[in-house]
């Protein structure tokens, strides 16, 4: 019989998008996340929405060459964190199941990174075909908030570093009398 954890306060039955956006915090961190309005600020002043290169727009193209090396990033680095994430350096971003527990927060941040990188090469491949200037600015949008949500998960695998590093330091033995460590 599977034991149920106490300190678990996810709904039941909950698919991966709605608890990637619960765990993330929903429309609240997106409007207070300074990545969000930096890309709409840049969206509006940079005229990329609506610069062409002969008969089409530039935008779709770009962002087709960059979102896949992006989205490699995050895919790689989140590997990279899971497969360091044993022992007491998982029990303690873990912090004992909580629901939003850090390792939580961390992978909803990798999820939401890799969301707005996938809309936005959908919606650069729809303006491809479709030239539309709503479709331009929100597909620049989308665009410019992922390559700065990069900034984001480097910040997120910092202090992943810093947490194992001093979850590591707790693990080593103590290598004599004078060196400080308790």
């Amino acid at each position: 019989m599977p034991s149920k954890s106490n300190s678990s306060d996810e709904p039941k039955g909950e698919n991966s998008l709605r608890g990637y956006w619960r765990v993330y915090g929903g429309i609240t961190a997106v409007l207070r996340s300074t990545y969000f309005w930096m890309a709409i600020l840049i969206t509006a002043l940079s005229g990329v929405p609506t610069a062409k290169d002969g008969e089409g727009l530039i935008w779709p193209q770009m962002t087709i060459e960059i979102v896949p090396s992006l989205l490699g990033l995050g895919l790689g680095a989140m590997a990279l964190m899971l497969s360091f994430s044993s022992g007491r350096f998982l029990e303690a971003i873990k912090q004992k199941g909580k629901d939003r527990s850090y390792l939580r927060k961390v992978m909803a941040s990798f999820y939401h990174f890799a969301l707005v990188l996938v809309a936005a090469l959908v919606v650069a491949y729809i303006g491809k075909a479709q030239q539309h200037w709503l479709l331009s600015y929100i597909g620049v949008f989308l665009s410019t908030y992922g390559v700065l949500l990069t900034l984001g998960i480097v910040s997120r695998i910092w202090h992943t570093a810093r947490i194992f590093n001093k979850v590591l330091e707790y693990d080593l033995p103590e290598e004599g009398a004078g060196n400080g460590r308790r």
